[in-house]
């Protein structure tokens, strides 16, 4: 048997037009008959018939005789002309939408095959600059919560001063400290003194100007990273103190 669709159509007005001298319980069972037949091909033994309504050979000759005037015969069995008409009707569909759905993977399969897939590639890389020291995303999973790795691409102003630049870094670790990223810095790498590294991280940040970074919290993911990897450094700072939060935007240099 093949397989056919799981839903059949009931052409209501002409159902209950051409069954109207049937009894309620009789239209019902001339229904269950049609579903059969559409699970079953369309076509059935008189036998298949009895056997699908569960009825004794008794009460099925005295039904069919109300049911027979809608069926028809042939080699291949009873069948309802208008039911087999729109089985056929679906089966077409159905083979017409898998030939367009075939054709349109084997175009899509030929275009990856002449270099389309390199195309869709290329097209893929992002604006963000590459860095070193980026974790795969499942070791991010696992050492950093997807929260604190959110990244910003923004290119700060070409024409920005050392000043500005300066005050960019200071607004940025005022940022970070009056946020929840310390309290994540500090899960994702207990080995270190997350404001120590933080305070570290602005002084070199300040004097390196020349070698300017453009997403500061990258830059201090990567830097805490390695710090971790270290063991953690030193345990406190002894020539830096470190800042409040509220005194960061004061901090000197």
């Amino acid at each position: 048997m093949s397989k056919t669709d799981i839903w059949m159509p009931v052409f209501i007005g002409d159902f209950l037009k051409d069954t109207a001298f049937l009894s309620f319980s009789e239209k019902g069972e001339y229904l269950m008959i049609l579903m059969h037949l559409w699970n079953l091909g369309g076509y059935a033994t008189l036998e298949e018939i009895r056997g699908l309504t569960g009825f004794t050979k008794r009460k099925f000759d005295t039904k069919w005789k109300k049911f027979e005037r809608f069926f028809a015969e042939n080699s291949s069995g009873f069948y309802q002309k208008r039911l087999l008409n729109e089985l056929n009707k679906s089966k077409q569909i159905r083979e017409k939408r898998t030939e367009s759905a075939n054709m349109r993977w084997n175009a899509n399969a030929n275009g990856y095959a002449n270099g389309d897939a390199n195309g869709n590639a290329n097209a893929m890389q992002t604006a963000c600059p590459s860095h070193t020291h980026i974790p795969t995303e499942k070791s991010l999973e696992v050492i950093v919560p997807k929260k604190l790795y959110t990244l910003s691409c923004s290119n700060p102003p070409k024409s920005e001063s050392v000043e500005q630049y300066k005050s960019r870094v200071m607004e940025w670790g005022t940022s970070f400290m009056n946020g929840e990223q310390p309290t994540l810095y500090k899960n994702a790498y207990p080995a270190i003194n997350v404001y120590n590294e933080l305070t570290r991280a602005i002084l070199w940040l300040k004097n390196n100007h020349h070698k300017r970074k453009k997403m500061f919290d990258r830059f201090f993911q990567n830097w805490c990273s390695r710090a971790q990897e270290k063991g953690g450094g030193a345990k406190s700072v002894s020539n830096v103190s470190v800042p409040k939060a509220k005194d960061l935007t004061g901090y000197g240099g």
